[in-house]
């Protein structure tokens, strides 16, 4: 017969009927006597048990939402400060003990809480949901970027919805189509967003709208023209361009209506209000002497021979 007894028990009973294995659910020192014949043994070396509680169940509590875009994350918090391993979909995360975790992908989070080698009930999980940041957009032209004023472009995004423009940086209010006409300098970008998620700008494109020069204005000087600008210039006679007459100064050889027109950056003025010149003459004619001229009509030059 056995008696398995804590070691404070005080009675020296011995009975036969005691089982040889014991069942223990309390902490304590335990020891156990053998007996026959109402004789009992000295009693065994003492065994400690010790029966820890089991942690309570902790909770997870976020520091904001639990869905946001990629590249971004939040913080989990167990209401266990010692003891934590979390979980993601079911698998302990390699050096996850702490009672704050940042979680930057999607999946359903859990925590469990240890101490003194009893673990707790699994907490209740609380999802993460990380929305996909769309990819850059690709910028073209559907014509030259650089052109004079008046002009206009447009640029197409690769990406068919979700765009916003940007000029210079900044945002081109209401400019959200995949096709934008532009009509003014600066430096464009395109970016695409996709369940509120904007991802990166697009390379910038760069387009340059010329000025248009103004119109030039014309001075007779002697028998030369002057042209108010000093580069750029263009000499016309009776609306016919004059081939290289490309200075600042034109000496007209024949009558007629000049004007000039000035181009800068290939942007081109208009012409100029046109000058009429006419070549004069005078000679001295003496009694019974005459001048002829000809040719009779004057011809559209205003050209006549004396």
């Amino acid at each position: 017969a056995y008696e398995i007894r804590p070691r404070d028990w005080s009675s020296d009973v011995c009975s036969s009927d005691l089982q040889k294995f014991l069942t223990v659910k309390e902490s304590g020192s335990y020891y156990v006597i053998a007996g026959m014949n109402n004789c009992k043994s000295a009693p065994s070396e003492t065994v400690m048990v010790k029966v820890s509680e089991v942690p309570v169940t902790p909770q997870i509590s976020a520091a904001g939402s639990t869905t946001f875009c990629a590249g971004n994350e939040v913080a989990l918090t167990s209401s266990q400060t010692t003891g934590n391993q979390w979980y993601k979909d079911g698998v302990s995360i390699d050096k996850a003990t702490a009672s704050l975790f940042m979680a930057n992908a999607t999946g359903s989070y859990t925590v469990r809480s240890n101490r003194d080698g009893c673990a707790s009930s699994m907490s209740l999980p609380i999802a993460v949901k990380v929305k996909e940041v769309p990819e850059a957009p690709k910028v073209g032209a559907s014509g030259v970027t650089t052109f004079c004023d008046g002009g206009s472009v447009d640029l197409f995004s690769s990406a068919k919805e979700g765009n916003q423009w940007y000029r210079d940086g900044m945002l081109v209010e209401s400019a959200v189509q995949s096709i934008l006409k532009v009509n003014a300098s600066g430096k464009y970008q395109v970016a695409t967003a996709r369940e509120g998620c904007m991802g990166e700008k697009s390379e910038a494109i760069q387009v340059v709208v010329n000025e248009i020069p103004e119109q030039p204005r014309t001075y007779l000087y002697g028998i030369s023209l002057w042209s108010s600008s000093t580069t750029g210039n263009q000499w016309y006679k009776n609306g016919q361009l004059i081939e290289g007459a490309t200075d600042e100064v034109f000496t007209p050889g024949r009558m007629g209506l000049y004007q000039v027109k000035v181009t800068k950056n290939s942007c081109e003025s208009p012409l100029s209000a046109p000058v009429q010149f006419i070549i004069g003459a005078s000679a001295e004619v003496g009694v019974d002497e005459y001048i002829k001229i000809f040719p009779n009509p004057v011809g559209p030059d205003g050209l006549v021979n004396l």
